[in-house]
């Protein structure tokens, strides 16, 4: 299925509704590569800086997305799962931001497809980072267990 970003934006608003209360919008698709942005203004704390549990969730928003449009575009259907993720916070987050996560190498994504073919489940580590601008502010590192309806 061809995805353009409004679709995309839409898939998540569906299957993640918090993503659409966080103000995420997507901004960028294709080349392995998905960026989500938000409005510091739906996101911020009382110091008026970017709340942390917002930047984690549009970094595992980036993520999930990137693997959710791999497996879509497999004749194999199924879900993802966090199993576990970490972020760590670089720089107070002072206006919006965005989260950019490409996808893992060809190979992990060759193992990760034959392993979920062979035994119905695979794990795959993604990362994404949080820019204020050019700037990286945070780094989000997590594993995913993707699972294969039968």
């Amino acid at each position: 299925m061809a995805y353009d970003a409004l679709k995309i934006q839409e898939m998540l608003y569906r299957l993640i509704p918090v993503t659409r209360g966080l103000g995420i919008e997507v901004s960028r698709y294709g080349g392995g590569l998905l960026e989500l942005s938000a409005p510091l203004e739906a996101n911020h704390n009382h110091q008026n800086t970017a709340f942390g549990g917002s930047l984690y969730c549009v970094a595992i928003a980036a993520a999930w997305g990137i693997l959710h449009l791999w497996f879509d575009a497999r004749p194999m259907q199924g879900s993802i799962i966090v199993q576990d993720g970490a972020m760590d916070y670089l720089k107070p987050v002072t206006g919006d931001f965005v989260a950019r996560c490409l996808l893992p190498d060809s190979s992990t994504m060759a193992r990760l497809e034959k392993t979920l073919s062979r035994h119905d489940r695979a794990r795959v580590a993604v990362s994404s980072t949080v820019y204020l601008g050019e700037e990286p502010v945070a780094e989000f590192r997590g594993r995913f267990v993707l699972l294969k309806e039968a």
